[in-house]
């Protein structure tokens, strides 16, 4: 199952935004350490309609979320 974790909720309105798909633990999504007894997901993070944020040391995998509206 992959979650979908909305970092930036100002840009809800915008119909594209890049996200990135990571792992992360869902009792404490900003937790960056080792790994140990965490229980980690996968999960889909909505960022800004600007920005990628790639700088890090972590590969990520980008990804584009495009609103459809009915």
């Amino acid at each position: 199952m992959t979650y979908l974790y909305d970092r930036d909720p100002d840009c809800r309105a915008a119909p594209v935004r890049v996200c990135a798909q990571v792992n992360r633990d869902l009792d404490c999504l900003s937790f960056r350490g080792a790994h140990g007894n965490r229980n980690f997901h996968q999960v889909i993070e909505l960022g800004s309609a600007q920005v990628t944020n790639t700088i890090t040391s972590v590969q990520k995998d980008n990804l584009v979320w495009i609103e459809v509206f009915p």
